[in-house]
């Protein structure tokens, strides 16, 4: 998997945004920042394709990227078939690489993630009809996702340090006028939990440092543009989807196109998180979801110890989506990372779990 299915969510402000418009005084007001911030899940890598031969866009993307790589040096002299069929799209797969065919056009797509995609009920789109409701004006709201495939935790106190840097720089830029964060979604642990080729998983007690570093950042961030407890940022972490029943049979034999099933397709083309994918029983399944129960733990943990240590942050746990059931169907291309139905999927269960709008 070596990119997971992680998210972490923030919201601030009650008070600022009932407080007396800056644009009053003549000035332009703040934004408020939805941000996403986390692993694949969060940016949406492969979210705008499909293992289902039944949706068309799935087959669009593949097309597009065979038309575009045949115009590129990199594709050499192979020529693209002027038939549209399936069997020459998996020939041309076969000769240069799943990855490095599609990765230019469908890799990461945040517009079609479940925290800020367009193509979707997105936690963004949702937040900006919450305001519209109460009359507040929507434009003023701005999207950041600082998300990355392949996070591990660790690579969330990098993102938070970026997101401190874009407050910082963005007051300056605004006059001394500082913007204020909406609302920060995450999902994160899932590349510590997975591992391929016989790497060693990110033990719990270093995934709980770093966790615990990444939202003292945020911490820092929020106080420094002024959030405090009469106007904390909420957040909302999400846990870690039960990643090991896409081991199932049912998903390891569902049929991508033409005979190709997605175990041929995760064993030659994208092997991720193949501790956790790899089971034969149900003992080995068990064994698999304690260590994504473990991680969740951590998390739940860290949630319950931020509302009390950080008063400038208001923290949930997205706890529904450690029992969201999948279908392979809600797989994209690569049978690991949500389609687009899988990030309605989180979509749907992360709102409900938020307590805010």
């Amino acid at each position: 998997m070596r990119s997971s299915v992680i998210f972490f969510t923030a919201l601030s402000v009650n008070a600022s945004i009932n407080s007396v418009p800056s644009y009053a005084m003549g000035r332009k007001p703040a934004p408020h920042l939805v941000v996403a911030m986390g692993d694949s899940i969060t940016v949406g890598t492969f979210s705008n394709t499909t293992s289902s031969p039944f949706r068309i866009r799935s087959h669009d993307s593949l097309q597009l990227a065979l038309q575009r790589s045949e115009a590129s040096p990199k594709a050499g002299a192979q020529e693209v078939s002027k038939q549209n069929n399936w069997a020459e799209i998996w020939k041309r797969i076969q000769a240069e690489g799943l990855y490095a065919l599609l990765s230019p056009f469908i890799y990461n797509q945040w517009t079609h993630s479940w925290a800020t995609g367009r193509f979707l009920d997105s936690h963004e789109v949702r937040i900006r009809r919450a305001w519209k409701t109460r009359g507040l004006d929507a434009s003023r709201l701005k999207a950041l996702n600082f998300a990355v495939p392949g996070s591990e935790a660790a690579g969330l106190i990098l993102q938070a340090t970026e997101l401190a840097g874009h407050l910082a720089a963005a007051t300056l830029a605004n006059g001394g006028q500082a913007p204020q964060i909406e609302y920060v979604a995450m999902t994160i642990g899932g590349n510590d939990t997975c591992t391929s080729a016989g790497a060693a998983v990110v033990p719990d007690e270093v995934f709980e440092f770093n966790m615990r570093q990444a939202i003292r950042i945020i911490a820092t961030g929020a106080q420094a543009v002024g959030h405090g407890p009469a106007n904390p940022v909420r957040v909302l972490i999400s846990a870690i989807p039960p990643i090991p029943t896409a081991g199932a049979p049912e998903f390891s034999n569902h049929e991508v196109v033409a005979g190709v099933t997605c175990e041929k397709i995760r064993r030659q083309f994208f092997p991720y998180c193949t501790n956790l994918l790899n089971w034969i029983d149900e003992i080995g399944f068990q064994e698999r979801m304690e260590l994504v129960r473990r991680k969740n733990a951590v998390l739940e943990a860290l949630v319950l110890e931020a509302q009390q240590t950080h008063p400038e942050l208001q923290v949930a746990f997205g706890a529904s989506v450690a029992d969201a059931r999948f279908a392979p169907e809600d797989l994209a291309i690569d049978c690991f990372h949500p389609d687009l139905s899988g990030q309605r999927k989180l979509s749907d269960a992360l709102w409900r779990d938020q307590p805010w709008y």
